[in-house]
């Protein structure tokens, strides 16, 4: 019997480069078409939040990667400014 195959699921941790953005072309749809095209089944879970400070994302880091849809995680800090209030 064939093996089941399974969802990757990946959290897309970031500001403004990483959050939906209209019709824009995201990192998390840039990747689902790419990784599609090559056979993997991916789930992503966006968590861009525009905007973000590095302390604004160190407040909500552990329920948006750690928490009940806890997968590996992508994070992009590099779009704002690294600093902490």
């Amino acid at each position: 019997m064939p093996a089941e195959k399974q969802t990757l699921r990946v959290v897309l941790f970031g500001a403004s480069i990483t959050a939906f953005r209209g019709a824009l072309q995201v990192p998390s749809l840039m990747l689902t078409d790419r990784l599609a095209r090559d056979g993997v089944d991916v789930q992503f879970f966006n968590s861009g939040v525009p905007g973000n400070t590095t302390s604004d994302a160190l407040k909500r880091i552990r329920r948006d990667v750690m928490g009940p849809r806890s997968a590996p995680a992508l994070v992009n800090r590099l779009s704002q400014p690294a600093r902490v209030a």
